[in-house]
């Protein structure tokens, strides 16, 4: 018992997942369907204000290019959400090669609020394009993209924290620590009986 708690003690806090980020019990899974059910809602109002401000600059046009607007509008949504997906995965993998330690992970929760209304207020003057639905598509991309990630890069960046920790401690010998569970995969355990 002595051994678990000291490994317990070892696990760094995470923002929004505390220590369950390390087993990937029910508590971090339902951490991780609260963020995307929060990011859903998220995504809710960014479509119902694209439409409504969409609808709006539709009724001003003449009824004989409306179509022609509607199917523009409709391919260019569809580029901009799988653009915003693809600069959104980039971002993950680029973030993975140097993820944060679990302390630049709070600070990045800390500051990160008032970088996004920065740009939330920069936001207002791109809202009045009539090119809406594509900036909107292009939102909801990178929002899903950011939310279905296998593993959150401060998840990385605590383990690697961890593996780091481990190694200053005992540079001769190999600590025992309990392995992830994201490391189990792919593992062949032996047969099972």
């Amino acid at each position: 018992m002595a051994s678990q708690a000291s490994s317990d003690e070892a696990i760094p806090s995470l923002p929004y997942f505390g220590t369950s980020w390390y087993e990937h019990g029910a508590l971090y899974w339902f951490h991780r369907a609260r963020m995307g059910a929060l990011v859903m809602v998220g995504v809710a109002f960014v479509c119902f204000g694209t439409v409504n401000l969409y609808r709006g600059f539709r009724s001003e046009l003449p009824p004989s290019v409306r179509p022609w607007w509607d199917w523009s509008q409709c391919a260019l949504s569809l580029v901009a959400f799988v653009h915003g997906w693809i600069v959104a995965r980039r971002q993950y993998r680029k973030q993975l090669l140097a993820p944060p330690t679990p302390k630049q992970a709070w600070i990045r929760r800390r500051v990160g609020g008032h970088t996004a209304q920065a740009v939330g207020g920069r936001g207002l003057v791109i809202l009045a394009l009539p090119a809406v639905p594509a900036l909107g598509a292009w939102i909801v991309g990178y929002m899903v993209a950011t939310t279905t990630v296998p593993e959150y890069t401060w998840e990385a960046g605590a383990r690697r924290a961890m593996a780091e920790a481990a190694e200053e401690e005992k540079p001769d010998q190999r600590t025992h620590r309990p392995t992830p569970p994201s490391e189990h995969r792919g593992r062949r355990r032996g047969p099972r009986q």
